[in-house]
This record gives C-alpha cells, sequence and structure tokens, in this order.
C-alpha cells in the first residue's frame, strides 16, 4: 500500500521486520474501519435493539448509546495510532522514539507495531502526566 521503512540507519531497503509490522499495521487499520463503520449503522439504525438496560436515559443517551460512543472513541483513538504509525512507515521514521529519537527495541515494536515512544521515554510520560522525559539518556 504505502512504503515500508527501513531499519534506522539501514540503507538496504526494509527489513522483514518492518514489512510485517507494515502488514499487520495496514490489517489492524481495516479491521478498526470496518468495526467503526458498524457501530456508526448501529448509531444511525432507529430499529435497532437496546442492550442490557433497554431504553434507559442517561443525559440524552441510552446505556447502549454511550456504550457505542465509548467503542468508537477507543476504537478511533487506536485507529489515530495506527495511521501515526503507517505514516512514519512511509516517511522512515517508523520505529524511532519519537522523544529521544533513538531505535524503538524490536521486542517493543513486536508487541505493539504502533509503539511511538522507546519504553524509558513511555515510561516518563506516565510519570509526567503525559509529558515528554524531562531528561533523556
Amino acid at each position: 500500500m504505502g512504503l515500508v521503512a527501513t531499519e534506522p540507519g539501514s540503507e538496504n531497503g526494509p527489513s522483514t521486520d518492518s514489512i510485517e509490522h507494515q502488514q499487520i499495521l495496514e490489517q489492524r487499520r481495516e479491521e478498526l474501519e470496518e468495526r467503526l463503520n458498524g457501530y456508526r449503522q448501529q448509531l444511525a439504525n432507529p430499529e435497532r435493539q437496546k442492550v442490557s438496560m433497554g431504553d434507559t436515559a442517561i443525559d440524552g443517551g441510552t446505556i447502549s448509546d454511550i456504550q457505542l460512543q465509548n467503542s468508537i472513541t477507543s476504537d478511533q483513538l487506536a485507529l489515530n495510532q495506527v495511521n501515526i504509525a503507517l505514516k512514519k512507515s512511509e516517511d522512515g521514521t517508523y520505529g524511532v522514539c519519537e522523544d529521544c529519537d533513538e531505535p524503538i527495541p524490536q521486542d517493543r515494536l513486536d508487541a505493539q507495531p504502533d509503539a511511538r515512544y522507546c519504553v524509558y521515554c513511555l515510561t516518563a510520560r506516565e510519570k509526567n502526566g503525559g509529558d515528554p522525559p524531562t531528561t533523556l539518556v
């Protein structure tokens, strides 16, 4: 679909891992887009069945509406992360931490192909309320 990132510092073309990660990301994007379209169709369908609590209204929506909206929000955030990773693959920065510009370890990318930060910077962000680390290694 798009270009595949090379390993940081490599001029020999894309690595097998990078290609696999891009394929995983593209598949994940398709799954998320399909799910989001399904959720939106459910919300737009006035004849849909209400789940568990029926038509119990809470602040302008039913419980099932709120659950659907939460699912949409969660999947939209995940889709945004996948799209960022695919864009980074296209521009050659995939696998590089956005905070410290160091390569993200392969094990981390294998576990989470849309990772934007190395573990050190992610941990620092979590401790700093989402802000980047104040000192980098």
